[in-house]
């Protein structure tokens, strides 16, 4: 009996894999048109009328000639003038960049804006790339772990100061520390300036702050996008296909 070849999985792809032929949304799932059909090459868009056309979507979505169905006043907009996609998250809506203007799409439901998104995006191909406006985690996790870094020095070398001024003795007049290279005086005004803090108390408010800065650097590194985009390689947005910074 032959061997079992292994199955390997295959990688993760952040390519849409499911192309749909055509697809359709109508009022009221789509809230700032009364239609929005989209074929593999061009969309078609018809204005805010206040009525539902459940018929023109089951007609969009099979193979009728929309330009037919739909009449001269809806002309198509090819895909390939495409420049921009923006999806917004929290209000479910797209926001789409043209070569010579701009559409705004909005939906009732996160489900609806997430599949107009998708299917614009399979259909842009290999032309466009997703960012995130998380941006990369060091542009998110920087400014926390700087202030992290600096309450824990600062914390480490006020403690040790007053340590070492604790140890002088206080006789009113400049101190000599023996250090490995030398005595060295410690001014007065130094003793006066620390000798009343507690190393102790430092040390706790240090950890506060830390403790207050990890949650924050937390907050930062897990902070889900508020919005996608998809940019196309042969605009003036070309080479843009890092992250951004968090809003």
């Amino acid at each position: 009996m032959p061997a079992m070849t292994a199955l390997k999985p295959s990688p993760p792809s952040l390519r849409p894999p499911f192309p749909t032929p055509r697809c359709a949304w109508s009022h009221p799932e789509l809230g700032s048109h009364s239609l929005l059909a989209l074929t593999q090459t061009e969309l078609y868009l018809v204005p805010y009328t206040g009525d539902s056309h459940p018929e023109l979507v089951a007609a969009a979505e099979t193979e009728t000639e929309l330009s037919g169905l739909l009449g001269p006043q809806v002309p198509p907009i090819d895909l390939t003038t495409i420049r921009r996609v923006k999806l917004d998250l929290l209000q479910n809506s797209l926001d789409i960049t043209l070569a010579d203007g701009r559409i705004n799409l909005r939906f009732t439901t996160s489900k609806d804006a997430d599949a107009c998104f998708t299917q614009l995006w399979q259909r842009l191909g290999a032309q466009a790339r997703l960012e995130s406006s998380q941006g990369t985690w060091w542009a998110r996790a920087r400014l926390p772990m700087t202030v992290l870094g600096a309450i824990l020095a600062i914390t480490a070398a006020l403690a040790l100061s007053i340590s070492v001024v604790d140890s002088l003795p206080d006789t009113g007049e400049a101190a000599s520390l023996t250090v490995p290279g030398g005595p060295v005086n410690v001014p007065e005004s130094v003793h006066g300036l620390i000798g009343w803090m507690d190393w102790r108390a430092v040390c706790v408010l240090g950890g506060i702050g830390a403790a207050a800065a990890q949650v924050w650097l937390y907050r930062q590194v897990t902070q889900p996008p508020v919005s996608l985009e998809l940019f196309r390689a042969e605009t003036e947005l070309e080479g843009r296909w890092c992250g951004k910074v968090g809003t």
